[in-house]
């Protein structure tokens, strides 16, 4: 798996070269670069031209009067921390509630307020005055926070207004009314408290006294004695009860096992196949050894035949066991129907035990109806007036120190700053959101690639061997002395631009020089991919290492061989094919590199039949090949043109050239597909027109990573 598929493939992730993932990102940069700063300009912008705020915060302490301690009574009545917990959330959220909002309004005035009352000096009939004051009750809620300070008992309420003196002066006066409210209804709660206790402290002590003395006077007189507030009889009912309700259950258990035991016997069955002859350890003790038994007996009925002494003993054995297994399933029926017995007695046992106590009780249920009226009118008036007195005691210790159940930890100052826009938070919130959308199209941007870029991605994606990378020439070469690529393979001869191409000879060209491709096409899915201009290459590069090389224009709608070497030509390849003139007649010699060029001229006319089709184009590539030692032909696109597949079917190497990066991958794959229709596999592919100033830096996975630790290695000046 390439490093690219590792990546892209979740499950290989563990396993991915870090470098290959960095990689594979930092090509993204400017992306990356261009979105954030896009995106953090517009965010901070549009954060920090908010109109100012300012903020001011008071605390508020919420102690509950249940916790002052007066006397050891009050100790015992202390709330849980739980509860007090409970009841400071439950005092914050007071603090958020309309009506103390509305009361602070009022207390200010700040109906009058245009911060707070937007339908001043606007028409009066856009909204009544109690609309407008409700309003302006939830425009005040809405500036306002109020939280706990985590576990604590502290609450801090903050109100945020244009005005640090006004949001100074709303704080306060929220903490104020909430504790004068609480003061308030605390106030009012204990009088009213106390009141109604002492109304009716005397009259529920007599009521108490007088019904405990009637139940006892009515005990003494019906002889009614109780044992944990019942009497015996009841209690033995009770008891018996329970013993009934349980033996009537294992009477109906016995008797269903008994009935299905019985009813597979009727059915034809022995008795082995009951549930309870299955669980017998025995039976399965015995149906093991019967198994051995018969095992045994086939063998010897095999060997020793059914008249042999040993066979006739071992029959016996089998009987016997079958015998003792039919005896201990008639145990075991027998078994279950004594169990049905016994139950059936102990449940009439039981039945009858509960008759007699129920008889002896019916005699005292008269009596017994009237003492429990007589115990709950008792129960009821003595808990009513044990838990008045308990009220009355707190309330009378708590009256004279009733505080409302919160206090001011800190009041509100005036703040000096404005709270919003906060320009340092405001920044780095802008970064971040940039530095996110940055990320986020990065990854796009990586997800939607579609091109071609390292060694590891070409043999991967297309699984065709690659033989190399052609570079641009200036940024292979530090001081390039013309502009032309094809010019720079003589000005710069040892540079690294000309060993690409020397790469590609090495690699075409592996193996004995009997079986080296003399005859290579050089062509790309799409235009513009570089085919021209490494044909050119590659043909100074074979003449410069000593082969005679021929040029072989056959893009018939481009002809682009003529115009970049400045050829001229007004004769050439489709005069050979038509046998208009011979091979030495049309072919031109650069005297430079000793290459020769058999192009088209640029007013050679075509036609709808392709000459490259014909036995004379065939003819006159065989000619070529006894001629000079290597024919270098330029092909037009796959895609688009059907004259490449047609020379690749007569050409011994086919070279698939793929722009570094731009070339879409799925045209290099659609290409092989084509190439492959006509029997074509290319010999490989080489990556043009590479940025190695781009791929040093992110295309781990190619030599060219590493160019920057030996691009000194190259003597690019010397020619």
């Amino acid at each position: 798996m390439s490093q690219d598929a590792i990546i892209n493939d979740p499950r290989g992730a563990p396993e991915a070269d870090a470098l290959a993932v960095i990689s594979a990102y930092r090509r993204q940069l400017p992306v990356f670069l261009a979105v954030m700063v896009v995106v953090a300009a517009i965010v901070i912008g549009l954060l920090i031209t908010q109109p100012k705020a300012y903020t001011a915060t008071s605390s508020v302490l919420m102690v509950s009067s249940d916790k002052i301690t007066v006397g050891a009574a009050n100790q015992q009545a202390q709330q849980t921390d739980a509860a007090q917990s409970n009841s400071v959330d439950t005092q914050v959220e007071v603090l958020k509630s309309p009506g103390l909002a509305a009361a602070v309004v009022d207390k200010l005035n700040l109906m009058n307020d245009p911060e707070f009352n937007s339908a001043l000096g606007k028409n009066a009939s856009l909204s009544t005055p109690a609309e407008q004051h409700e309003a302006a009750a939830m425009r005040v809620l809405s500036r306002l926070k109020a939280r706990r300070t985590g576990e604590t008992y502290l609450a801090t309420v903050s109100f945020t207004s244009r005005s640090p003196s006004k949001a100074a002066l709303i704080a306060n006066t929220y903490v104020q009314l909430f504790i004068e409210r609480q003061r308030a209804v605390k106030m009012a709660s204990v009088a009213s408290a106390n009141a109604l206790l002492n109304s009716r402290m005397d009259s529920l002590r007599q009521d108490a006294e007088n019904a405990a003395r009637a139940v006892q006077s009515y005990k003494a007189a019906h002889n009614l004695t109780s044992a944990g507030g019942s009497t015996i009889s009841e209690r033995e009912i009770a008891d018996t009860s329970v013993q009934l309700a349980l033996t009537r259950a294992q009477e109906a258990e016995a008797q269903a096992r008994l009935n299905a035991a019985q009813s597979q016997v009727r059915n034809g069955s022995n008795g082995e196949d009951t549930g309870e002859a299955l669980n017998s350890m025995v039976i399965r003790d015995l149906r093991a050894q019967r198994a051995l038994i018969t095992q045994k007996l086939a063998e010897m009925h095999q060997r020793l035949g059914p008249r042999h002494p040993d066979v006739i003993q071992a029959e016996h054995q089998l009987a016997d066991t079958d015998s003792q297994i039919q005896a201990e399933v008639n145990r075991i029926m027998s078994n279950l129907k004594a169990q049905a017995d016994v139950s059936r007695q102990r449940t009439a046992s039981l039945a009858g035990s509960l008759a007699s106590a129920r008889n002896a009780v019916v005699a005292s249920n008269e009596a017994s109806v009237s003492l429990d009226e007589l115990q709950r009118n008792a129960d009821a008036s003595r808990t009513i007036y044990e838990a008045f007195l308990a009220k009355y005691k707190e309330t009378a210790q708590q009256q004279a120190v009733t505080q409302p159940d919160a206090q001011v930890a800190s009041v509100a100052e005036t703040p000096l700053a404005p709270s919003s826009p906060n320009k340092p938070l405001d920044v780095l919130l802008g970064l971040l959101l940039g530095a996110g959308a940055g990320v986020l199209a990065a990854i796009v941007r990586r997800t939607l690639e579609s091109g071609l870029r390292t060694q590891d991605e070409v043999e991967a994606k297309l699984g065709l061997p690659y033989l190399s990378g052609v570079p641009i020439a200036s940024s292979a070469i530090k001081k390039l002395e013309t502009k032309s690529p094809i010019e720079a393979i003589l000005k710069h001869p040892l540079s690294g631009y000309a060993e690409a191409f020397r790469t590609i000879v090495t690699a075409i060209s592996a193996g004995s020089p009997e079986e080296r491709p003399r005859v290579i096409a050089f062509t790309s899915s799409l235009p513009n991919e570089g085919k021209t201009t490494t044909t050119l290459c590659m043909a100074q590069i074979l003449a410069m290492g000593g082969s005679s090389v021929i040029v072989l224009d056959c893009d018939l709608r481009r002809r682009n061989v003529n115009s970049t070497m400045n050829l001229n030509a007004t004769k050439g390849l489709l005069d050979v094919i038509a046998g208009r003139m011979t091979v030495r007649e049309a072919v031109l010699v650069d005297e430079k590199t000793g290459v020769n060029y058999l192009v088209l001229p640029q007013n050679a006319v075509a036609t709808t039949k392709s000459p490259l089709e014909t036995p004379a184009f065939d003819a006159l590539l065989a000619h070529l090949k006894t001629l000079y030692d290597y024919v270098i032909i330029d092909t037009p696109p796959l895609l688009p043109i059907v004259d490449s597949r047609v020379l690749a079917q007569k050409v011994e190497a086919l070279v698939l050239l793929v722009r570094w990066q731009k070339t879409p991958r799925k045209a290099a794959e659609q290409s092989i597909k084509l190439l492959s229709a006509v029997g074509v596999t290319p010999v490989g592919v080489v990556l043009t027109q590479v940025d190695l100033k781009a791929q040093q830096r992110y295309g781990y996975g190619d030599s060219s990573y590493y160019y920057k630790g030996y691009r000194d290695y190259y003597l690019e000046g010397e020619h």
